[in-house]
């Protein structure tokens, strides 16, 4: 059969890498040691605009190795007074810091508010350096890679691009066979990188063909960066993988807190906003005490219990998360969990020890407003939520709070979300404008909805009701952002919610503190930063919280008999469009 000459050269040159010593790089570990040692820095070219110069002089004490008077420098420039290049500038500058201080988990969120795309190449380059080595030393494989690729087409020198594609193949090959058989849609660029990656990471393997491995993947990506003649003195730099002793093993396990949550799929963008909470927490709490590191595990990386035990053998000590139900019921379903957990949902009717449940549970929330309701002289009620699953699971709490308070239940409806025209709906719920009908009772709607449905909703509510009808809203029907012009509509509706929605304290964790550490979330986003904040803070806590409640940003915190943490939210009423707060309810 005749050979094709690219795929035959390819196939020549892998045969001869047993014979060549010449490696490309330095070390045969790039990704371990840059865990260790800062990654190669290249200067930086400050654009010449106001402020520039306070941004200077962080980086010229960086540069001179003097920490401590960089952060005070850093401390002075105001965050606000900055434009979007500088912000971006300036988030790079505390990341370079805190990687010096080797705090990684603070390091990631600031860079991951930072822009890129702002900054000169020669910014770029730091950025994704300091990317790279943060994520790697907070665990993230795959993100880290990812910053890696990065570099490869922002520099032009050979060498720098081909250390950074010898620490892709090294990151990629710790990772397991079943997360290297795995796509995920948030680093599409990976996917030739970890299809390499377990070829290399099988090559070992009797009776694999790695040689017709390597011919079938140059085929599948003929455009790819990483040349056949790398690739050989690669091979031939890489020693094999000898196994651990367990003492040796033993004496690498560095003592810190696990935490399993989503990086990739569906759920990824949740998992982010709980981490980002949990890092600025953490972060918070190192400015007074040294903090155990959060080490982050992918929960879609794999069967939970095996990263579970997979964290435990790495020193975990404690682990937070996962977010997913169903991972719950499946660490619930272990023998025993040797290290306590606290998982960031909450599963009715489970019970296990060393496993606390904590989230925003929409019970808690049902039962709060249902209370709040009673408490102004709520007795007959109906339930109005989308018809949607979440929206009937809503129906189906709120009804059972209320009617477990002894209020009496009228009726439930459900309306679609897509729609406009709520009339049909309404009209069932609250009977037409006659003198007549079961209606006239009805003197409280439990509702759910978002703002904006929530407006459109509230606007035919007030034309279907001929009597003093009191409406009360689920967490969601506002955004966390007063804007009193939109939520004019929604005057008169009652809501309980987290108290950091309401913050209006200067202290560390208010959010105007936070406010130019990360960029605004998206909406929804900010209670799961809030739930990442309550997350850490509660790690020290478990043992006191059943006696002792924790005043927290998600609520009024406790603990009951189920290992389950309980909320006590805050209760406002529009008012003008803008919330007004009456307090905890009680």
């Amino acid at each position: 059969m005749p050979c094709h000459r690219p795929v035959c050269w390819f196939f020549s040159l892998l045969l001869l890498a047993a014979c060549s010593s010449e490696p490309v790089r330095q070390s045969a570990a790039l990704a371990t040691r840059s865990a260790t040692k800062p990654l190669p820095t290249t200067g930086s070219t400050l654009s010449r605009v106001v402020g520039d110069e306070s941004l200077l002089t962080v980086e010229k004490l960086l540069a001179a190795g003097d920490r401590q008077a960089a952060l005070n420098t850093i401390n002075q420039v105001v965050f606000t007074g900055l434009s979007a290049g500088q912000r971006s500038k300036y988030n790079l500058l505390e990341a370079e810091i805190a990687l010096s201080g080797g705090d990684a988990e603070h390091a990631v969120v600031m860079l991951e508010t930072a822009r890129p795309k702002l900054l000169p190449i020669a910014d770029q380059l730091d950025y994704y350096q300091s990317l790279a080595q943060a994520y790697t030393q907070v665990g993230r494989i795959l993100p880290a890679a990812s910053a890696r690729i990065r570099l490869i087409g922002l520099s032009q020198d050979q060498k720098f691009r081909q250390e950074n594609m010898a620490g892709i193949l090294d990151m990629l090959q710790t990772l397991s066979l079943e997360t290297l058989n795995s796509r995920s849609s948030l680093f599409d660029e990976l996917t030739s990188w970890m299809g390499l990656a377990k070829i290399l990471k099988l090559r070992d393997q009797p009776g694999y063909e790695m040689n017709l491995q390597l011919n079938q993947w140059q085929l599948k990506f003929p455009g790819h960066p990483l040349t056949p003649a790398f690739l050989q003195t690669y091979l031939a730099s890489v020693p094999l993988v000898q196994p651990v002793e367990p003492e040796i093993a033993a004496a690498a396990k560095v003592p810190g807190i696990a935490v399993l949550l989503p990086q990739s799929g569906s759920y990824a963008a949740a998992g982010k906003a709980v981490a980002d909470g949990l890092q600025m927490a953490r972060q918070l709490a190192a400015n007074a005490a040294p903090q155990l590191p959060l080490k982050f595990y992918d929960s879609e990386g794999g069967n939970i219990a095996d990263i579970y035990q997979q964290a435990v053998v790495e020193g975990a000590v404690q682990v937070i998360g996962p977010l997913v139900k169903e991972q719950i019921l499946e660490l619930a379903d272990m023998p025993e969990l040797n290290v306590p957990v606290l998982a960031l949902n909450q599963v009715e009717n489970l019970k296990k020890p060393h496993l606390y449940q904590f989230g925003l549970s929409p019970i808690d929330e049902a039962e709060q407003l249902v209370l709040k309701a009673r408490s102004e002289g709520g007795q007959t009620a109906v339930v109005l939520t989308a018809n949607t699953r979440q929206g009937r699971r809503l129906a189906a709490y709120l009804a059972a709070a209320w009617q477990n308070s002894g209020g009496v239940l009228a009726d439930s409806q459900g309306y679609e979300p897509g729609q406009h025209d709520f009339s049909a709906v309404l009209t069932a719920l609250l009977g037409a404008n006659t003198d007549s009908g079961s209606w006239q009772r009805t003197d409280t709607v439990l509702l759910a909805a978002s703002p904006e449905l929530g407006r459109e909703l509230a606007v035919q509510l007030k034309y279907h009701q001929t009597g003093n009808l009191a409406i009360y809203a689920m967490p969601g029907i506002f955004s966390g952002y007063p804007n009193p012009v939109k939520d004019a509509e929604l005057s008169s509706i009652g809501f309980c919610d987290i108290p950091w929605l309401f913050d209006g304290d200067d202290g560390p964790l208010s959010r105007a503190a936070l406010a130019g550490k990360w960029q605004a979330p998206g909406e929804g986003q900010i209670r799961l930063r809030a739930l990442g904040v309550d997350a850490f803070n509660l790690l020290s806590r478990l043992a006191q919280l059943a006696e002792t409640p924790y005043v927290g940003v998600t609520g009024r915190l406790s603990l009951d008999g189920d290992n389950r943490i309980t909320r006590k939210l805050v209760c406002a009423r529009f008012k003008g469009g803008v919330p007004l707060v009456s307090g905890y309810m009680e």
